[in-house]
């Protein structure tokens, strides 16, 4: 894990000379302007995010207050504190692993540069970590932080998490995180797929090798099976090839019936013209009436008739 820690710093190594014009330039990054011993004190307070004199292990031996405060104390001492990190890792531990000389819970700004590729084995752990107590960080990540894929359910209804790129927790000032590469958290994984359907049969082959009778004569025959060799004596060996089917496969079931929609009702007929009756009616025209038949004479002609038929009535019975 190639680890390379710079320093904005030390000033002042050896007996150089310390001039309080020097101190501004250095320390308040300006290049007018007045300065105090006031404002070049150490400034170890815990919620500071941009101090003038940072609180490192470096400039332990400057004073946080202008009591015993002296110019020479800042012999040597740093403004900021970087450190960069290339290669391949997986599950990173930040706090771990890099050299922070105890300057991580300190004030002093510190970036860090993460120009490698981290990876992680497991959903449940991240491929890079700072879970510490961090003030002042700059986490620059130029390289590639990837997180564990999901392995795949073990049932249809099951299904996995991706795991985290980057986790980050600190009871600090503040931790900031700057991308320029990738911050790709692992995928989730799906459920397992449902059983998939038995093969086509197989066909089982295989050979039997038998001795011909010797009196397969000078053109071996062999029948419906295969010559495989012959002698000068007469005999031959044969070969019978046997194909078995040793699974058949119950058959697919059949597709369902297509749906078939019930036929429409048939539309209406229309209705059957009738012929108009014509107006006004034709008169009614009587057919003629037949003649009467001829009436008998009267006298007493009839009357006899009429008397003798009932005498002739009477005779009878």
């Amino acid at each position: 894990m190639p680890v390379t820690v710079s320093k904005i710093g030390p000033f002042y190594p050896g007996s150089s000379e310390i001039t309080f014009s020097s101190l501004r330039d250095n320390f308040k990054e300006v290049g007018i302007g007045s300065v105090t011993a006031s404002s070049l004190v150490r400034d170890a307070k815990p919620t500071s995010k941009n101090p003038i004199v940072p609180d490192s292990t470096e400039n332990a031996g400057i004073s946080s207050t202008t009591i015993n405060w002296k110019a020479s104390q800042f012999r040597p001492a740093i403004k900021y504190y970087n450190i960069t990190h290339t290669g391949t890792e997986t599950n990173y531990d930040l706090e771990a692993s890099l050299s922070w000389n105890n300057n991580l819970n300190k004030t002093i700004i510190k970036s860090i540069f993460l120009q490698g590729t981290y990876g992680s084995t497991n959903v449940d752990n991240p491929s890079a970590k700072l879970e510490a107590e961090a003030r002042n960080v700059r986490l620059y990540v130029e390289g590639e932080i990837l997180g564990a894929g999901g392995k795949g359910g073990t049932t249809s209804t099951s299904i996995t998490k991706g795991g985290d790129a980057l986790s980050v927790k600190s009871d600090g000032n503040e931790v900031a995180i700057i991308p320029k590469g990738s911050i790709y958290g692992g995928g989730g994984a799906g459920a397992k797929g449902a059983t998939g359907l038995q093969g086509s049969s197989g066909n089982c082959n295989f050979y039997t090798t038998y001795t011909a009778p010797s009196s397969c004569g000078p053109k071996p025959s062999c029948g419906n099976d295969t010559l495989i060799s012959s002698s000068s004596i007469g005999s031959c060996n044969c070969n019978t090839f046997c194909v078995e089917v040793y699974y058949s496969p119950p058959s697919p079931p059949s597709p369902p019936v297509p749906y078939t929609p019930p036929t429409p009702p048939s539309p209406p007929y229309p209705p059957v013209p009738v012929a108009p009756v014509p107006w006004p009616p034709v008169p009614y025209v009587a057919p003629p009436r037949p003649p009467s038949p001829p009436r008998p004479p009267s006298g007493k002609k009839s009357d006899i008739r009429l008397k003798d038929n009932i005498r002739d009535l009477e005779t009878l019975f």
